[in-house]
């Protein structure tokens, strides 16, 4: 079960900087083939995507991402998949239930174990991941869940600024204004910058194409 579920949590936090919280609380209507509230310009019609757009559940920040082709066709699996279950949600297990659980005191606690769990006879989720990549390579730093999700930022930071590495985590990028989020021009240079890293990314992106 937790192969299942790999791939649909490291898109979300590579592509999207993403943690647990936002990646489990994901819907099938939060995938937007077209932009639901901008117009381009030119056309008169609305920008084309595909995007991933919510409010983050921690901070109600308005948020939005445009999606690599791999991203989105694994997504789409993923949203098959969780209707084939009866989920709500799109990364849940074979019963349909979230695997991010909202009324556990360790709400992540499935993921992180999925991530880093150590095979004890006891686990819930298999040898977690990075735990066979340290087998394979026992040089491999033992990162948390939590690291991947400052993929994306640290990318953009080092060419477009703090600003738009902040957009990228859905965090205020000014606590003077509100982030306008129907014509604000971050947005159009935030979906530049992550088009711009697909070079970076490839690699990442050639091996989710490999699963979807």
């Amino acid at each position: 079960m937790a192969e299942c579920c790999l791939d649909e949590v490291d898109w979300g936090t590579v592509n999207c900087g993403m943690q647990p919280a936002e990646i489990g609380r994901l819907v099938p209507d939060d995938l937007y083939p077209l932009h639901p509230e901008r117009i381009h310009q030119a056309s008169g019609k609305p920008e084309s995507g595909p995007w991933v757009i919510f409010e983050r559940p921690k901070t109600f920040e308005y948020a939005e991402w445009i999606l690599f082709d791999e991203v989105h066709e694994l997504l789409r699996w993923g949203i098959r998949r969780s209707q084939a279950c009866s989920g709500n949600v799109i990364v849940c297990n074979e019963k349909g239930m979230s695997w991010y659980q909202d009324d556990k005191r360790n709400a992540a606690q499935r993921m992180t174990k999925w991530w880093g769990e150590v095979s004890n006879g006891k686990t819930i989720t298999g040898v977690g991941v990075i735990t066979r990549v340290q087998r394979i390579d026992p040089t491999f730093p033992k990162h948390p869940l939590k690291n991947l999700r400052k993929v994306l930022p640290n990318l953009l930071r080092q060419k477009y600024g703090s600003e738009i590495a902040d957009l990228s985590n859905a965090r205020r990028v000014s606590r003077t204004s509100v982030t306008n989020r129907y014509s604000d021009p971050r947005f159009e240079t935030l979906k530049a910058a992550i088009i711009d890293l697909r070079p970076k990314l490839q690699p990442f992106l050639d091996e989710l194409a490999k699963n979807s």
